[in-house]
């Protein structure tokens, strides 16, 4: 097969922009995918944080939270805070402490945050989300030590992280 030397620039002009057009597309969705886990964890892990902090000031004593209740005494802390006029972090599910995070090109994460004693556990977060939490946090990326640790969870497929108050 012979080309001419037209038609060989015109191939690769179209392979060298189509090149640049998916590096440029996968670059769009990492920064996209990297500020939404930055504000899931300005608005809605930090939020919880400072919400919690401001309920004690009012409430020392939160409502107690076991095991097999944990829905129940979640429900028990959004309405105290109602009560107490705090405000809890906005969220796109029917409940504070639940939020669904949706990430370019990776599968939807079911979060969902309970507050026990002097922490606030936040399950279903995926590694990328988790490391970037515990950056944005705690400064530097050390999920062992920090106010923010976290482990992987019993799914394998998920992690738990859990900020220390």
């Amino acid at each position: 097969m012979n080309f001419s030397g037209s038609f060989t620039n015109k191939l690769i002009a179209i392979s060298l922009y189509t090149a640049l057009l998916l590096v440029t597309v996968s670059a769009g969705v990492k920064t996209i995918n990297f500020a939404l886990d930055q504000k899931f964890t300005s608005t809605f892990i930090l939020g919880w944080q400072q919400a919690i902090l401001n309920l004690q000031e009012k409430e020392p004593v939160l409502p107690p939270m076991n095991d097999g209740q944990l829905v129940t005494g979640m429900n028990n802390i959004e309405q105290l805070a109602k009560k107490h006029s705090v405000n809890l972090p906005s969220t796109n599910t029917s409940h504070a402490y639940a939020h669904i995070l949706k990430k370019l090109n990776q599968p939807q994460q079911q979060i969902f945050l309970i507050v026990k004693r002097e922490r606030i556990i936040i399950y279903g977060m995926s590694q990328q989300t988790m490391q970037r939490a515990d950056k944005q946090i705690d400064g530097v990326l050390d999920t062992r030590a920090g106010k923010f640790t976290a482990r992987s969870g019993k799914d394998r497929g998920t992690y738990t992280g859990i900020l220390t108050l």
